[in-house]
C-alpha cells in the first residue's frame, strides 16, 4: 500500500520532462510515495504542474533566491477558510460567498496597498478553492458523525402469477364451478339471511398458499371481498388466519366449498413443488422438474397455475403447446421419422416436438430426424444417465426428459449433466392437499377455537 504524507513545503521546483519542458511551481499540498515515485498534486494558483508524475529523468531544485516561497499567511487563510465551509455548510452559503468573506477579513490585516497586493497575489483564487473542493470533498470538510439508523429489513415481494389468467376464463371457470354446486336454489341462503359478516380463512396445516386468484374470483361472483393476510407463495405454519371475506352471509356460504376445494388442491400441488425443487436446489441440479398433462378434467388451470406457484415447470399446457408423439402416434405412423417429419410440417419452426423413446436406438432416430426433446420414458436412473450422456455427444443442443415411475424418493438419483428435464404426473395426481377452513367471525369469539374469547379491538382478530 502507498505510503502518504501531507506536507507543507515552500521550496520551489523544476519540473524536467524528457523533451526538456520545464514547469516552475511551489509545493503547497502532499506528496504520494508510490513504488519509488513521487506524485505532486499541486493547489497554488501559479502552479500548473497538478498530476505530473517525476520519474528518473525529473529533479527537483531548490532556488529560493530567485523565487520566494509564498507568504506563511497563505497557510492561515487556508486554515480559516476550511474552517469557514465547515461552519457554514448547513446555512446553505456557496464557496464563493464563503471564500469572499474570509478573504474580505483575512485582507485587513495589510496596512498599505502594497502589503494588500503582495499578500492578495499568494492566496489561493476562488476558482482553485472551488476545484479543490470538489476533488477533495472529503479532506476539506470535516466527516460529521451522524447517528446511522439500522436498515431496515425488506420482506422480500413474491410473485403474483395471477395477472396471466385471462379474465374472461377465469369468469368462465367460476361460474361453471357455481354452476355444478347451486343448479337451482339454495335453501340453506334462506336460512341464514343476508346480513352482511366477515368469515376467517384459516390454515390448520402446514403448506404454501397457491390458487389465491380462483378464491378472489369466487367471492366477487357471489358479490363479496376479499382481504388477504398472506401472499401468495409463503410456507404457513397451522394455525394462522390467512384472508377475511366480507359480504352478505348467504353469498359467503355459497362460495365458500367452491372457493376452498380451489385453494386446498393448488395449495397442496405447489407445497409438493415446491419441496421437489428446493430438493433439485440443494443438489445444484441444472434442470426443470415438471408436472404432466394428467390433470383432472374441468381444473387444470388451477392445477397447472399451482406448479408455478409451486416453482416447477407445467410442461405442454395441452395439446396445442407442443408435439409430443409417444408409442401410438409412431405406430399409427409406421416409423419415428415418419411421424417427426409430419409433425415439423404442421408445427413449423414454432412448435417444439418431442418424441417418447425406450431406447438409445429410438432415441437417436428421433433425433436425426429433427425432434427438439427426448423423452426417455420407464428408464432406470443408471440407464438414463448412460444414455442421455451417449446422446449429448452426438446432439448437443437436444433436450432430454426422464419420466416415468419416478416417485419423490427416486428422483435425486435422475439429477445428472445430461438430463434436461424431470417430469412426474405425481404433481397433479394423487397429491395431498392443505387444510384450510372458513370460520364466520363473531364479535369476542376467537374463530380459530370458539372456546376462546378475544378482543374486538384487537387487530390481530381481524
Amino acid at each position: 500500500m502507498a505510503k502518504i504524507v501531507e506536507t507543507f513545503s515552500f521550496e520551489h521546483i523544476t519540473l524536467k520532462r524528457g523533451s526538456g519542458f520545464l514547469v516552475d511551481a511551489y509545493i503547497y499540498t502532499r506528496k504520494v510515495v508510490r513504488k519509488g515515485r513521487v506524485m505532486v498534486r499541486c493547489q497554488e494558483r501559479k502552479c500548473p504542474a497538478k498530476g505530473y508524475i517525476l520519474d528518473d529523468q525529473a529533479h527537483i531544485t531548490n532556488d529560493s533566491h530567485n523565487h520566494p516561497p509564498p507568504d506563511v499567511r497563505a497557510i492561515r487563510f487556508r486554515a480559516q477558510l476550511k474552517e469557514a465551509i465547515a461552519e457554514d455548510r448547513n446555512k446553505n452559503l456557496s464557496v464563493p460567498d464563503v471564500y469572499e468573506q474570509v478573504k474580505w477579513n483575512f485582507m485587513q490585516q495589510a496596512e498599505t496597498e502594497q502589503q494588500r497586493e503582495e499578500l492578495e497575489a499568494t492566496l489561493p483564487t476562488r476558482t482553485s478553492v472551488e476545484r479543490a473542493l470538489h476533488r477533495r470533498r472529503s479532506e476539506i470538510l470535516p466527516q460529521v458523525s451522524t447517528p446511522r439508523q439500522a436498515p431496515k429489513k425488506v420482506k422480500p415481494q413474491m410473485d403474483y402469477f395471477g395477472n396471466m389468467i385471462p379474465a374472461s376464463h377465469l369468469k368462465e371457470a367460476v361460474q361453471s364451478w357455481l354452476r355444478e354446486d347451486i343448479p337451482n336454489f339454495d335453501f340453506g341462503g334462506f336460512v341464514v339471511g343476508d346480513k352482511t359478516e366477515k368469515a376467517v380463512l384459516l390454515c390448520k396445516s402446514k403448506g404454501v398458499l397457491a390458487g389465491v386468484p380462483f378464491f378472489n374470483a369466487v367471492f366477487s361472483e357471489v358479490g363479496c371481498t376479499v382481504q388477504w393476510h398472506h401472499e401468495e407463495g409463503t410456507t404457513l405454519d397451522p394455525v394462522c388466519k390467512v384472508a377475511t371475506v366480507k359480504g352478505k352471509v348467504c353469498n359467503i356460504l355459497r362460495g365458500e366449498r367452491t372457493a376452498l376445494n380451489c385453494i386446498t388442491r393448488a395449495s397442496g400441488i405447489a407445497s409438493l413443488a415446491k419441496r421437489l425443487s428446493s430438493m433439485a436446489k440443494q443438489y445444484s441440479w441444472h434442470g426443470q422438474i415438471a408436472g404432466t398433462r394428467k390433470t383432472t378434467p374441468g381444473f387444470r388451470m388451477v392445477e397447472k397455475y399451482a406448479l408455478i406457484v409451486g416453482g416447477v415447470s407445467t410442461h405442454r399446457y395441452d395439446l396445442s403447446s407442443m408435439i409430443m408423439l409417444k408409442d401410438n402416434h409412431i405406430w399409427s405412423s409406421g416409423s419415428i421419422r415418419e411421424a417427426v417429419g409430419n409433425a415439423k410440417k404442421v408445427g413449423g419452426f414454432s412448435t417444439k416436438v418431442e418424441v417418447e423413446c425406450r431406447s438409445l436406438q429410438e432415441a437417436t432416430e428421433a433425433a436425426s430426424a429433427g425432434a427438439d426433446v427426448i423423452m426417455l420414458d420407464n428408464f432406470q436412473a443408471e440407464a438414463a444417465h448412460r444414455v442421455a450422456d451417449e446422446l449429448k455427444c452426438l446432439f448437443p443442443h437436444l433436450l432430454i426428459e426422464v419420466s416415468g415411475g419416478i416417485t419423490e424418493t427416486m428422483l435425486p438419483s435422475f439429477f445428472g449433466p445430461c438430463i434436461d428435464v424431470i417430469s412426474m404426473s405425481r404433481l397433479t395426481q394423487g397429491y395431498g392437499v392443505v387444510d384450510f377452513s372458513l370460520k364466520i367471525q363473531k364479535e369476542g369469539v376467537d374463530p380459530s377455537n370458539p372456546t376462546i374469547t378475544v378482543n374486538p379491538n384487537d387487530p390481530s382478530s381481524e
